[in-house]
């Protein structure tokens, strides 16, 4: 039997962490299975280096746009996901950028699934009216949370056609010291030295304002607020724990820069270690799995966390963040952002770190069933592929 060519859809070649986690987790367990990979990238020479073994694609709004049709058209299935990509918060044109792939699939009779996505927000009548058109076309929707899953049923995507399953980076394996890049494992080993020491380390995950706001050359008095507040937790952190703050990039174009501006904000700088979001997600991943505690926007930031059964607070900046730690029975542990005042967080990381042992016991019974919900959506789309063939 000849093997199976899966296109894969989302907005790889950003540098984004998570996209690059799941693309990883999609490469390497499709591979395994004997299928062929195709990547659309807005990045293809970065995308066929870190994945050797995939073909990378050209993707793009109007540039890439023939190279992309051209390998929907020729793939046995189309897979648009994982990741947060149906919604209209980022920017409309987001969406319709994710859904244009499945216009595509259609026209080229290629089968495609949904797969290992969030929903929403969805805060435009045509956003809910395209999200319904692509989701009951797709051969299977899958998506990442229940939230996910009652947006598309309000919206009209009939029930049976939804599954909430999990996301991809469940199945990310993280790196152990010895296989990391060199910066990771000598940032590893620093971290590792301060523990011996008697310091708590602490992860901290921070993102930018989202949609138009992240595009504004100059932050807002508002973001200029946040970030002193966010300045005062960190100072905070290190205070009350004796700690070693870890500043989590999930983003190197974004978070990086978040990261700037609240050391040029503390006070306690010197007891803070970046580690830039240009490290593989494995090694991120790695890193993660040796903290004490992490405090995160990025969803991704609380995957690896989870994954590894280390304590989170849940900084929901977006429904997705809370709906992630409250289906790993996490409620009491998610804090809107009119609860992110310095206080209100370092009082929640007490509590936190005190009940660390029954934290890290929840956690690990209630990730396996998201991994092995993640390994069966990569089953059915290779089910599918296969007999296509």
């Amino acid at each position: 039997m000849p093997r199976s060519r899966i296109v894969l859809s989302n907005s790889y070649g950003t540098a984004n962490v998570g996209d690059e986690a799941i693309l990883t987790v999609l490469a390497e367990e499709l591979a395994e299975r004997d299928c062929h990979v195709d990547i659309l990238t807005f990045t293809p020479d970065d995308t066929a280096a870190k994945h050797r073994g995939a073909r990378a694609v050209r993707s793009g709004v109007l540039s890439g746009a023939l190279e992309t049709f051209n390998a929907i058209r020729n793939a046995d299935a189309l897979v648009v996901g994982g990741g947060g990509i149906l919604q209209d918060a980022t920017s409309f044109g987001n969406l319709l950028f994710h859904v244009s792939r499945t216009v595509m699939a259609r026209v080229a009779g290629t089968p495609f699934v949904i797969s290992g996505v969030g929903v929403g927000p969805l805060k435009r009548r045509l956003s809910r009216r395209l999200t319904r058109w692509a989701c009951s076309n797709a051969h299977s929707v899958d998506v990442r949370d229940d939230y996910s899953a009652a947006l598309l049923h309000e919206i009209g995507v009939g029930p049976g056609s939804v599954q909430t399953m999990a996301d991809f980076a469940h199945l990310l394996p993280a790196h152990r010291r010895d296989d990391m890049e060199p910066l990771g494992r000598q940032l590893l080993d620093s971290l590792r030295s301060l523990r011996g020491d008697g310091r708590k380390l602490i992860g901290l995950s921070l993102r930018p304002p989202v949609g138009d706001a992240a595009r504004r050359a100059r932050l807002s008095a508002a973001d200029q607020a946040q970030l002193d507040e966010m300045a005062r937790l960190a100072d905070a952190l290190v205070e009350e724990h004796d700690a070693e703050l870890v500043l989590l990039s999930m983003h190197p174009g974004q978070d990086d820069r978040v990261a700037e501006l609240l050391l040029q904000r503390m006070d306690l700088k010197d007891y803070v270690t970046a580690i830039p979001g240009h490290l593989s997600p494995k090694t991120i991943k790695g890193v993660i799995a040796d903290l004490d505690l992490v405090v995160g926007t990025r969803l991704h930031s609380l995957i690896f966390a989870a994954s590894h059964s280390v304590p989170l607070i849940a900084l929901a900046y977006d429904a997705k963040v809370a709906a992630y730690a409250e289906s790993l029975g996490l409620g009491e542990l998610v804090l809107p952002p009119n609860d992110w005042a310095a206080e209100t967080v370092t009082e929640k990381s007490r509590k936190a770190l005190g009940a660390a042992p029954r934290i890290a016991a929840q956690l690990s019974q209630a990730v396996p069933a998201r991994i092995l919900a993640a390994r069966e959506s990569i089953d059915k789309i290779c089910a599918l592929a296969h007999a296509q063939c």
